[in-house]
């Protein structure tokens, strides 16, 4: 913008500089014809640094316009509580999804475990939730939360970068080739959750084959939760067996009890210790006195 600015004064210099020329010919000695085709020549030019002049100045405000908009946007993006409607991963949409991950591809995903391979009921939830638990770490590195912002940052904020050559389509360019880059991320993130669950004998290709969908919507959703700012948090793995059963973080899977036996399903957070967004499931212990007595 500075470069801009510059370049308008630059310009405006060369008008003046051109009218004292003009001015000067006609005080001297010079004949009708010179003067009518010096006049002419500089009045061709004047029309062209005229043009050239509101051409900067507009540039000047369309600048001024994206980077408000573009610092606006980023003032609502980075607001956890965010409730811009237009934008389908803000969180609420992203909890919803959350839960519909649960209810309906995590039931397909158990039932197919169950039917097709003879897990066990607690293998099958184990197996399930590993799943989401290493896609939601793959997904939890830095470069990659960073990377749906990182190119616009490094565009507009670069010092080596010259304000001049910031237009439209570049910005547009900047935002195309940054989703295409996350979809490739996105793509290298399921490759590696499939290579650490190969890592297990449990997960077999046939068998993750036969919960891809599960599997894919976990790395799709887990990939969206930690590209926000702040990365919204899955809770499930600090309540271990034997922790107090929080009923407003946990509804119960198909036991009740004071304390957790054991994590079906994470609860989701704003972020890190922040406001709860979706209660998870889990299982609860029921009291040993209360079954002795029934």
């Amino acid at each position: 913008m500075d470069v801009i600015k510059a370049k308008v004064r630059k310009l405006r210099k060369m008008f003046s500089r051109k009218e004292e020329d003009l001015s000067c010919a006609r005080k001297e000695d010079v004949s009708k014809e010179d003067l009518d085709e010096m006049s002419r020549r500089y009045e061709e030019e004047l029309q062209i640094y005229s043009r050239k002049v509101k051409q900067l100045e507009k540039e000047k405000n369309d600048l001024l316009i994206r980077l408000s908009s573009y610092a606006a946007a980023r003032l609502t993006n980075e607001n956890p509580y965010n409730t811009d409607l237009s934008n389908q991963n803000r969180p609420n949409k992203l909890s919803e999804r959350y839960s519909e991950l649960y209810d309906n591809h995590w039931t397909d995903a158990f039932q197919n475990l169950q039917d097709k391979h003879h897990l066990s009921e607690t293998n099958a939830i184990e197996f399930l939730l590993d799943v989401l638990f290493v896609s939601f770490d793959e997904c939890k590195n830095d470069r990659l939360r960073e990377s749906a912002i990182e190119a616009l940052n490094e565009y507009i904020g670069s010092e080596k970068d010259d304000p001049q050559d910031l237009s439209v389509l570049e910005v547009m360019k900047t935002l195309k080739d940054t989703k295409k880059r996350n979809i490739k991320r996105m793509q290298k993130v399921f490759k590696i959750v499939e290579n650490r669950l190969a890592e297990r004998k449990i997960y077999t290709t046939q068998r993750l084959q036969d919960i891809r969908p599960y599997l894919d919507e976990c790395v799709e959703l887990c990939f969206l939760m930690n590209i926000q700012e702040p990365p919204l948090e899955l809770r499930g793995l600090m309540y271990t067996t034997g922790t107090p059963f929080d009923d407003s973080a946990f509804q119960p899977y198909t036991k009740s009890g004071k304390k957790i036996e054991y994590v079906v399903w994470p609860a989701m957070h704003l972020y890190r210790d922040g406001p709860l967004l979706c209660r998870g499931i889990a299982q609860g212990m029921p009291d040993p006195y209360i079954s002795r007595r029934a």
